[in-house]
């Protein structure tokens, strides 16, 4: 997890909340909810190649950790833990 400074924070949110309202607005015209993937993957790769400092061996391995890194927290913070804590709590523990 990133953890940016509030100032940091402060000035990307807005631009982030814009973003993420359009795209909504996007994947609705479209009518398919699973349409946000392609928006995330296309956003994502156009701010990647957007904001590297060089398109350099070195950049593109640091962004395929970050990429990797991102993919990890999510899973862990969103995924298997509140997600995963709920299912067991209403379904039970497959190993009890």
């Amino acid at each position: 997890m990133p953890y940016l400074k509030q100032e940091y924070r402060s000035r990307l949110d807005s631009h982030i909340k814009a973003l993420a309202n359009e795209m909504k607005k996007i994947a609705k015209e479209g009518g398919e909810t699973h349409s946000f993937a392609g928006l995330l993957d296309y956003s994502f790769t156009k701010l990647i190649l957007q904001t590297m400092p060089e398109q350099r061996y070195w950049a593109y391995t640091l962004v395929d950790g970050m990429l990797s890194g991102l993919s990890k927290e999510f899973n862990r913070r969103i995924v298997v833990g509140p997600f995963e804590e709920t299912q067991k709590e209403q379904r039970g523990d497959i190993y009890q």
